[in-house]
């Protein structure tokens, strides 16, 4: 039926779904593999996040065989996801007791889940996988298997994408014989220059979290403390917050805090609690990304007036927090306040953060066609001549 009917059955599969994974306790191959396709085709048939809580139920059973056979069709299903395409929601959801699985005795339970964890990597990418595994990261026995299924759901994935294309490569290659315009249309995927997916943000995995309720109660008396000890524990505080929620939730005021670590950035003398103040910058930055424009422009200008220092142990946190401020802004409303400055420490740091930046760029960021001085201006940038 769900063969047959395909979308048309997606009024159907709630109710069978979860019968499917509860008869997955049978052990014998006579049903078992029936189960397997049946599984398989009718959730085809349906978004795959229809299928969140069944799932979810489905993995926190106590019976090994109905976890093990979970984990193995969510490798089957999420080998087949690309980081544009990936249920991010209902990852999100079942990665943790997944993650579980591979702590489990069963050992049938634990090579499944090293297969579902590596089809999951192989469809968001390492870097947002690592936000789902984080408490395994540092097993290299675990990584190990995690990664060794990941390649392998990328080979499979790759084999079916071939496959396809060579089904549908003589029926293009007849369109192309019937109508010439149409050659490089009709010609086969496997001739078309190979795309390489991007990998999904591993910031897009986090929730949103409100940190100025993490923070310690006598945090804004600290930051303000006449003893540079004090200001950097506060500034410290609020940096190992932000390294354990990494996504800010943009609905909070961060005001008053940036203002206090731009005035300590600027005025206080002791420079670790003024490298603390740069590493809480970067950390605001980073969290909120486009929601911290609004306050970039009061800290860029001081951030590049401190590259006169020239202790790495300043300087090091300046090069990390003008970049990320400059995330969180368009380019151009960065320039003023970059050149000009007499300090040659200044300048040099300048250069060398127009470097960073403008190596990212292509022919389209630099300027529309109908204004060639801003072409001129961002080339000459590129390659270091303008100077004050």
């Amino acid at each position: 039926m769900a063969t047959g009917l395909r979308k048309k059955f997606a009024s159907h599969a709630a109710i069978v779904i979860p019968v499917i994974f509860e008869k997955f306790k049978e052990k014998k191959p006579t049903l078992r593999e029936p189960l397997v396709e049946c599984i398989d085709v009718v959730a085809q048939t349906i978004p795959f996040d229809n299928m969140a809580d069944d799932l979810t139920a489905a993995l926190g059973k106590p019976n090994p065989s109905i976890k093990a056979q979970t984990d193995l069709f969510l490798y089957r299903s999420l080998k087949n996801f690309t980081a544009a395409t990936a249920p991010k929601k209902t990852l999100k959801q079942i990665a943790p007791l997944i993650v579980k699985h591979t702590g489990e005795s069963d050992p049938e339970v634990r090579e499944a889940s090293y297969q579902a964890l590596g089809a999951l990597m192989k469809a968001v990418g390492e870097k947002a996988a690592l936000v789902f595994i984080s408490e395994i990261a540092e097993d290299k026995i675990k990584m190990g298997k995690i990664t060794e299924y990941r390649d392998k759901a990328a080979a499979e994935a790759a084999a079916a994408e071939a496959a396809k294309a060579a089904e549908s490569a003589p029926a293009q290659q007849s369109s192309s014989a019937a109508a010439d315009d149409d050659e490089v249309s009709s010609a086969p995927p496997s001739a078309r220059e190979a795309v390489k997916e991007p990998e999904i943000d591993p910031w897009d995995m986090h929730d949103p979290v409100d940190v100025l309720t993490k923070l310690p109660a006598n945090f804004y008396e600290q930051l303000e403390s006449k003893k540079w000890l004090g200001s950097k524990e506060a500034l410290q505080a609020f940096i190992d917050i932000a390294q354990a929620n990494p996504k800010f939730c943009p609905k909070a005021n961060y005001g008053e805090i940036v203002a206090v670590a731009k005035k300590l950035l600027e005025k206080d003398a002791n420079i670790n609690v003024a490298a603390a103040a740069a590493r809480c910058i970067t950390a605001m930055a980073t969290g909120l990304r486009k929601k911290f424009a609004s306050h970039a422009a009061i800290v860029i200008p001081v951030i590049f007036e401190k590259f006169k220092e020239k202790k790495p142990t300043l300087r090091e946190p300046l090069v990390e927090c003008i970049d990320a401020v400059a995330q969180t802004i368009p380019f151009d409303n960065i320039l003023t306040a970059a050149l000009g400055k007499p300090n040659p420490s200044i300048k040099a740091q300048t250069d060398l953060f127009l470097y960073r930046s403008l190596k990212n760029f292509t022919d389209r960021c630099h300027g529309s066609q109908e204004d060639p001085e801003a072409n001129r201006t961002f080339d000459c940038e590129a390659h270091g001549r303008i100077g004050p």
